[in-house]
């Protein structure tokens, strides 16, 4: 997960100075993101960082939510 954000600032402003980024499951994992492109990116970068360890996505299983921020614009969350 660190290789997949590592970097980057692309999470959710959770207050003035703390971004809320990544949510660990013991199976799954959730990707958070305030942008459509920061979401796509950090997807890509998951799949990429575990394939190099072997590790595969389930599809099946993937499943992307989006829901209306505050501006009215969509969020879409996998």
């Amino acid at each position: 997960m660190r290789r997949t954000t590592e970097g980057r600032r692309q999470g959710t402003q959770w207050t003035l100075t703390l971004l809320l980024d990544d949510l660990d499951y013991a199976n799954d994992i959730g990707l958070l993101a305030s942008r459509n492109q920061d979401i796509q990116q950090k997807t890509q970068q998951l799949a990429l960082s575990a394939n190099t360890i072997g590790l595969k996505s389930q599809h099946w299983k993937d499943s992307g939510h989006e829901e209306e921020h505050q501006s009215g614009q969509p969020n879409h969350h996998q």
